[in-house]
């Protein structure tokens, strides 16, 4: 939490947060990434888009976040931008940014 209130404190608006820290059964359910995705260790979804997305985008390489996942299209209310901290491990390379 502090790196993501460090992040923040780049910004000048409120961070809507789409999802936080998940139990393994959880994000099980609803992730891909089973057990043990970034979830469930150290990562976050702000919903942001246009502008505002660039700018959580600045703010988490600024605070050296290793994962940026970006989810830009849909409807306005399912964009978002993800944020992580996971170190660099065998077949998850770091740093790395996706698209949804």
């Amino acid at each position: 939490m502090d790196r993501v209130q460090r992040a923040r404190d780049h910004t000048s608006f409120p961070w809507p947060v789409n999802s936080g820290a998940r139990c393994p059964e959880y994000n099980d359910k609803v992730s891909k990434t089973g057990r043990s995705g970034p979830h469930t260790k150290d990562a976050i979804d702000i919903g942001v888009s246009g502008a505002q997305a660039h700018e959580v985008i600045l703010a988490f390489m600024l605070e050296k976040f290793t994962g940026l996942g970006i989810k830009q299209t849909g409807p306005r209310s399912e964009r978002f931008v993800h944020g992580d901290a996971l170190s660099n491990e065998e077949g998850q390379p770091r740093p790395f940014v996706w698209s949804y």
